[in-house]
């Protein structure tokens, strides 16, 4: 018995090079061709997608530049035509070898791609049809905005400079000096002393693209073993404040004002703690209140996860359990929901509230009366952002990608499809999965327009 188990591999080793050896001798089709014919081929993203490419590597980001769409593919990036999906290719090269892209600006208008070459670091600034305006190569950090870019500036180890550029000009505006020694801000986008944005499992966290540049930033320093906040004003690069991050404690800017929420054990109870400070002067212009901010780990009273923001408009939970959300600037409730509710996620006046039972949606307008401008359904796990475009939902179970009206709830594009959402462009998503890439195109919306003004077609009727 043991001898005809030892024998069966022979025979198998023997059966498949006589298979090859036919193969060879072209007296059987080669069968591997069309295995791997099967294995690369580029399967639909969805249904009528207006383009659909494959390429090198995995995308990771997209943002529309103009009427081009930059690609953050990881290793590489490239420009697309927005309307076709063919490759803008400057300086003969289709891909830049590239750590990292950021768009500058938007679809509409003045808009550049700064890109991070592998082999000399930096950053190099270009034109939405690739052409190479200006580089810098000591920077280490850029933050893309709709109405400009800012970068961090570290030669040898000098003190680091915040530096602004307007889009249309390739010279700064203002440079400041940061007091201490920077922690993190590497790279393309890093945090900041703010509160978070959206990000669900498929739909990416800048999927409007550029943010608006906020009226003051929130650099993190460390000095003498101690971390601080630097608040520094957008509009000049004034140094308004250096606030001291204390054990227990976090230092977010929202909007123009400077947030500290401390959460300490007392009595074996974790106390929150929530102020608004003014900017310039420090003053604590609301609060204390016990709100809590920071969503805590499963132990202890450390604040790991901060609050989803837009805007003044933030994110809390009162101290009964019920979701709330706030104005930074005066601390005045807009909003305040039912225990077990949870806000999905807002914009500067609106909210969609994920409902008791999980699987209905809803909107409401902040600083209202509360009550529900819309309803809709989708699985428990469906990954929900307001987007400038509208309401982006990658829904499961079935999966189907969906942009819905922020103020009726209706539907201005829906498709059936398992990809993640990179980008919501004036005139439709861009979509990805594994290395392919399309984009599929709002009811109405003109090709040759990039930039339809986001109107809103007429609703289209439910998938059934």
């Amino acid at each position: 018995m043991a001898k005809g188990r030892a024998t069966r591999p022979l025979l198998l080793i023997l059966a498949a090079f006589l298979f090859a050896l036919l193969v060879v001798a072209d007296l059987v089709p080669n069968p591997l061709p069309p295995i791997w014919d099967w294995l690369t081929r580029e399967r639909p993203l969805a249904a009528d997608l207006r383009w659909q490419d494959r390429i090198g590597s995995r995308p990771a980001a997209a943002a529309a530049a103009g009427d081009a769409l930059a690609v953050d593919a990881g290793t590489s990036s490239q420009l697309r035509r927005r309307d076709t999906g063919t490759l803008i290719s400057p300086e003969n090269s289709e891909n830049w070898s590239a750590n990292w892209v950021v768009v500058a600006g938007g679809a509409a208008g003045d808009a550049v791609v700064l890109v991070s070459p592998q082999a000399t670091g930096g950053y190099q600034v270009r034109s939405p049809t690739g052409a190479l305006l200006t580089e810098e190569r000591e920077a280490v950090a850029v933050w893309g905005y709709q109405q400009a870019w800012l970068d961090l500036r570290c030669p040898e180890r000098r003190t680091c400079q915040l530096r602004y550029f307007r889009i249309d000009q390739p010279f700064p505006v203002w440079v400041t000096d940061l007091p201490g020694e920077r922690t993190g801000m590497l790279g393309a986008n890093p945090e900041l002393a703010a509160p978070r944005t959206a990000a669900p499992d498929r739909v990416h966290s800048r999927v409007s693209g550029p943010e608006p540049l906020p009226p003051l930033l929130g650099l993190t320093v460390a000095r003498g073993g101690t971390d601080y906040v630097v608040v520094v004003r957008s509009s000049d690069g004034a140094v308004l404040q250096e606030v001291e991050q204390r054990d227990g404690e976090r230092v977010i800017v929202v909007g123009d004002r400077v947030v500290r929420s401390t959460l300490q054990r007392h009595s074996g109870i974790c106390v929150s703690s929530v102020t608004g400070h003014d900017a310039s002067t420090g003053a604590v212009v609301w609060g204390p209140h016990p709100y809590h901010l920071w969503t805590t780990g499963d132990v202890g009273c450390e604040q790991r996860v901060p609050p989803l923001s837009a805007g003044h408009a933030l994110v809390a939970v009162r101290p009964d359990g019920r979701p709330m959300v706030i104005d930074g600037y005066d601390g005045r409730v807009l909003w305040t929901g039912e225990l077990d509710e949870r806000v999905a996620d807002l914009s500067t006046d609106r909210a969609v509230i994920r409902a008791v039972d999980r699987t209905t949606l809803y909107g409401v307008v902040l600083g209202g009366d509360g009550s529900r401008q819309w309803e809709r359904i989708a699985d428990p796990d469906a990954g929900v952002v307001v987007a400038d475009c509208g309401v982006v939902v990658a829904d499961r179970n079935p999966d189907r990608a969906y942009v819905w009206d922020p103020v009726t709830g209706e539907t201005r594009l829906s498709r059936a499809t398992s990809a993640r959402i990179l980008a919501c462009a004036p005139d439709g998503l861009v979509l990805a999965e594994g290395r392919s890439i399309g984009f599929a195109p709002f009811p109405g919306a003109d090709p040759a327009d990039p930039d339809p003004g986001r109107r809103n077609p007429e609703p289209i009727p439910e998938p059934k």
